[in-house]
This record gives structure tokens, C-alpha cells and sequence, in this order.
């Protein structure tokens, strides 16, 4: 991923991605000071998460690699972190186990409201229809079951 060619908001990905195992040695390994650095570590990891959102958008550098990679590199930094917390005896199972189960749990919910065409933004908003289902597009006048055509009387669930 961090070969010439690449776009750099991949490349910020892939830096976090590349950042967890020296997260999870810096917290399990005997090492001075190992806690702090595995701090810094693991709040510039997530600072990069904005930073790779934000050079996609601005350089228009979007890709589906990226749509993929992203989210995931945030459920891998966090579950690892986690993992490492139980294994050092600093965190219980169940709390570690409430998390994840929520990060799945979105992760869950995004994908089902992709199979209906809706857009949920991990910023705080409702739910709004997807570019193929715009209510201005001609596609948006069928019905998904009967293939029927029907206006809607509210454009933004048509």
C-alpha cells in the first residue's frame, strides 16, 4: 500500500494499520515508559483517522479501497488496543467485549443500510438516501418489490 503511485490518503491508512503492532508491543513488552509511548502511539494513529478522511475529500482521491480500509484500520487499532489491555490484566474481558460488540454492531447496521441505498454518516445526522437513489433520479420512482413506478410524497425517502 505505500508504493509509488498510491494516493496519500491510503498511505496515512496504511501508516495506521502498520502502527498496531508496535502499540501492542509498547503495552504488553517490559519497556520504559512503555505505557506512554504506546499512548502517543495510539492518539497519533487516531489522529490520522480525521487527516486520511480529510486528504480523500480535498485532493477528490475518494476510492473504495479507502471506503474499505479506513473503517477497518479503525476496528483493528481499537480491538488491538483492547486485546492488549486484557492481556496486561489492566482491563476486564466484558468491558473489552462491550466495545467490540458495538463496533461490529455499527459495522452491521452500515451494511444493511447499504443494501437499502442509505447513506448512514458516522458524524452525527439521519440516515439520507444514496446518489443511486437521489429523488431526482429517475431510478428512485420504482418501488424495490413490485418494480412499480410511484411519486413520493417526501423527497428525501424516495
Amino acid at each position: 500500500m505505500l508504493r509509488r503511485g498510491s494516493n496519500a490518503a491510503l498511505n496515512v491508512t496504511a501508516l495506521r494499520i502498520v502502527a498496531i503492532p508496535g502499540l501492542m508491543v509498547l503495552i504488553l513488552a517490559d519497556v520504559p515508559d512503555g505505557r506512554w509511548w504506546a499512548a502517543g502511539v495510539y492518539v497519533a494513529a487516531a489522529a490520522t483517522d480525521s487527516l486520511d478522511g480529510w486528504l480523500a475529500r480535498s485532493r477528490g482521491q475518494v476510492t473504495v479501497a479507502g471506503a474499505f480500509l479506513d473503517p477497518l484500520a479503525d476496528k483493528l487499532l481499537v480491538s488491538a488496543a483492547l486485546l492488549a489491555l486484557i492481556q496486561a490484566g489492566d482491563l476486564p474481558a466484558w468491558a473489552a467485549m462491550v466495545i467490540i460488540t458495538r463496533e461490529l454492531a455499527v459495522t452491521g447496521l452500515r451494511l444493511v443500510a447499504v443494501s437499502e441505498d442509505l447513506i448512514i454518516p458516522a458524524a452525527s445526522g439521519r440516515p439520507r438516501p444514496s446518489a443511486r437513489t437521489s429523488p431526482w433520479s429517475p431510478s428512485s420512482r420504482r418501488t424495490r418489490s413490485s418494480g412499480s413506478t410511484r411519486r413520493c410524497s417526501t423527497p428525501r425517502w424516495c
